[in-house]
This record gives C-alpha cells, structure tokens and sequence, in this order.
C-alpha cells in the first residue's frame, strides 16, 4: 500500500485536501512474525486453576505446552461460537473481583499469543480471563468431551485467524467475527476423499 503524504502546500487547495481525507481506504499495521520466536507475558489466574494449568491427565508441561493443547482442544468450541454467541457488554469482562489470583508468568509462542489476544478481544474477555475459561473448560471435562469426538485442532494445522468488527452507528449495531483456518483434518476423524 503506498503512503499517503500531505504536504503543507496541499492545504492551499481545501478541496483537494478534503477528498484526500474523505477516502474510505483501509489502514493496516503488519508485524512480521519469526518461526519459533516468544514473549515474555503474565497471566492472573484463579489459585484452584493453577494446577490445571501445570498437570493435566497426570502429566506435567510447561505453562506455554499447555496453553498450546488448551488452544488446539478449544479452537472449534470457540471458533463455532459455543462459548459465548453474543457479547454481553461493550467493556472487556475481567476475572471476578474477589478471586485469589497468582500472577503466572511465562514464555509463549508469538503466534499463540497473538490468537489468544484476537480471541479475548472477539469475546470482549481479558487474555487472563480466555485463560481462566479454557481452564475451567478443561476441568469440567468438557475439552476431554471434544477430545474424544475428534474435534481437536492439530498442532501443526493452524493456518489463520481472522478477526472483523463492524460498527453501524445507522443500525446501531457493533458486531464482530472471529474465525480460523486450518488444513482440512480433525483429529483421528479426517480420511482423504474417495475418487
């Protein structure tokens, strides 16, 4: 996309100046991604929570290996909106208030801290509380459930995450979509095409 630059003459023509600022051109910002790079991010998570997010199943993983697994068990619960349909308010919902957090810090995969991020902004939850929910999901049994119907996101399978909110002042309507796309396989259930 080429820069637009005005230069200080152009205001000697409002008219000019004035389609130049009307344009209903999109703004983008790019940040280059590096394989296998991290970031260093904390998490506030409730104190009952911290063991689920060290030990599932009777094994240990390190923070990030588990927030990997909890993102590939509940990428079609969350994708297909069976978390939450409709945002309840405009602001982001925290943890509750009165909880005993611990504040957990960890090395996390860019990537996988960038979906977490698209995802808590599409649900209008804080990143720790996203955390907080795929926890609880986990310890409800229900990422199990998913597990054993196949419907887990392989590791390596994970091609995009899109992101689109829409705010219709006419309509008064704020809508937003969240959706990912990965290479055609579900866990222990994708068979190639009969020809």
């Amino acid at each position: 996309m080429d820069e637009q630059i005005i230069d200080y003459s152009d205001f000697g023509n409002w008219e000019f100046i004035r389609k130049r600022l009307a344009v209903d051109a999109p703004v983008e910002t790019n940040f280059r991604l590096h394989s296998g790079r991290t970031s260093n991010t904390c998490f506030l998570i409730p104190n009952d929570l911290i063991d689920q997010l060290r030990i599932s199943k009777g094994r240990y993983f390190s923070i990030s290996g588990r927030i990997r697994i909890l993102l590939e068990e509940s990428a079609y619960l969350i994708y297909q909106a069976l978390i939450l349909k409709q945002r309840q308010k405009l602001t982001r919902t925290y943890q509750v208030q009165g909880l005993d957090l611990k504040k957990i810090s960890c090395r996390i995969a860019d990537n996988e801290l960038i979906e977490m991020d698209i995802i808590a902004q599409t649900l209008g939850v804080s990143r720790s509380k996203l955390l907080a929910m795929m926890l609880e999901l986990a310890d409800l049994g229900w990422l199990e459930i998913v597990r054993a119907l196949g419907m887990v996101r392989g590791t390596t399978s994970l091609n995009s995450v899109h992101s689109h909110q829409h705010l219709d002042i006419l309509e008064r309507t704020y809508k937003t979509q969240i959706s990912h796309h990965s290479d055609p396989y579900i866990y222990g259930s994708w068979r190639p095409p009969v020809e």
